[in-house]
């Protein structure tokens, strides 16, 4: 065999070579993993925008028969067993754009007060109270229930391998439908501290989860628990997370404007 011969053969064995490389990795490198988040909320963190609803609901019927007065807990839990019926909740309807852009409306459960709307860009705040927009101070930490953020301390945790889906639908979306009962997470912690009742009280979940069918994007989450103080009334928590509109061009985060400023 002549060198030029010996040279095709060569090259031919290396394209070879590099034409499995490629396809054994789809023709391009996976993303780097964003640090701290988990992996079901991978995709939707690298999202350049999206709309959002997250609501949560606590819920704790007042003890039945006579409670005893004497305060429980180191430190004492907020709610007490002689305390009457509570329940709180609020839902969070807004729009995320990168990195770090929320234009929201918060509405509470069984309050009398308007509908509230705010603006977070990276550390300023801004509110808007009687149709007029109002600047925090400046440094004020970024908002709690940021979207992310949620979806982490919903799924964070939570062991998908083995579980069957279900195909579905979500407003005409071809999704898959993940369920899984009695897992062991720390979500009331990571939204609300380890000295909360929540945190000291709920830990066991049951979790659904919606993946979008073409990029495995959680479109919806639903998490729901229940725990018992000592005393014996119990505690109830449902939180849940629903992410539309993905990559959407008409989504824009901008300044509110503050009159006078």
């Amino acid at each position: 065999m002549g060198g030029r011969d010996r040279l095709a053969v060569v090259m031919a064995l290396l394209l070879l070579t590099l034409g499995v490389v490629v396809a054994c990795d789809g023709g391009s490198s996976k993303p780097e993993p964003i640090a701290g988040l988990t992996d079901v909320c991978q995709p939707l963190a690298r999202a350049d925008s999206f709309r959002y609803v997250f609501s949560y609901r606590l819920e704790s019927p007042q003890q039945e028969g006579e409670a005893n007065g004497t305060a429980v807990g180191d430190p004492p839990f907020a709610i007490q067993a002689a305390a009457p019926d509570f329940l709180f909740g609020q839902t969070f309807d807004g729009a995320f754009e990168k990195p770090d852009k929320i234009d929201l409306i918060t509405k509470t459960e069984g309050a009398q007060a308007q509908d509230t709307r705010f603006v977070y860009i990276g550390q300023d705040q801004w509110v808007e109270l009687d149709g007029q927009w109002q600047k925090t101070s400046p440094g004020a930490p970024s908002f709690v229930f940021a979207p992310i953020k949620m979806c982490n301390a919903m799924l964070s945790g939570l062991d998908l391998a083995g579980v069957e889906p279900v195909a579905e639908s979500v407003d005409g979306q071809q999704v898959a439908r993940y369920e899984v009962k009695d897992a062991q997470l720390d979500t009331a912690v990571a939204i609300w501290s380890g000295q909360s009742d929540m945190g000291r009280l709920l830990d066991t979940y049951a979790v659904t989860v919606w993946l979008s069918e073409d990029d495995e994007i959680p479109v919806r989450i639903e998490s729901k628990v229940v725990g018992t103080y000592p005393f014996g009334r119990e505690l109830t928590m449902e939180l849940a997370l629903e992410a539309s509109d993905i990559n959407a061009g008409d989504i824009k985060v901008e300044p509110p404007i503050v009159e006078g400023s």
